[in-house]
């Protein structure tokens, strides 16, 4: 399969879902809608919300603090990964090569 038969496979599946999602949540099927709105928007109004949020400039704060709070969870995760793998290594070395085998070559230079 081509490259580009596969990316007009993933947009039409995009879209199909798209339209789906559209359709239960706003047209009855015998007589009641699939996706309650009070439970389930329907992809316009998510699509103006998402434009009124960017268009306003008050996205940028809450991006952001999700940014920031990716980057200080990874710093913590990693710097407590390396401290349990030196740990370890200190309480028996002969674990060291079991420990460092699913950890990526860069992370490794702190600890050798």
């Amino acid at each position: 399969m081509s490259r580009m038969t596969l990316l007009a496979l993933q947009v039409l599946v995009a879209i199909v879902c798209l339209v789906l999602w559209q359709l239960l949540s706003t047209v009855p099927v015998f007589g009641k809608i699939l996706l309650p709105p009070f439970f389930f928007s329907n992809p316009v109004d998510v699509f103006a919300q998402i434009v009124k949020w960017f268009s306003s400039g008050v996205i940028w704060k809450h991006l952001g603090i999700t940014l920031t709070e990716s980057v200080l969870a990874f710093v913590i995760g990693s710097a407590g990964g390396v401290l349990k793998i030196y740990a370890a290594a200190e309480t028996n070395p002969t674990l060291l090569p079991y420990l460092l085998v699913p950890v990526p070559a860069p992370l490794l230079v702190p600890v050798l």
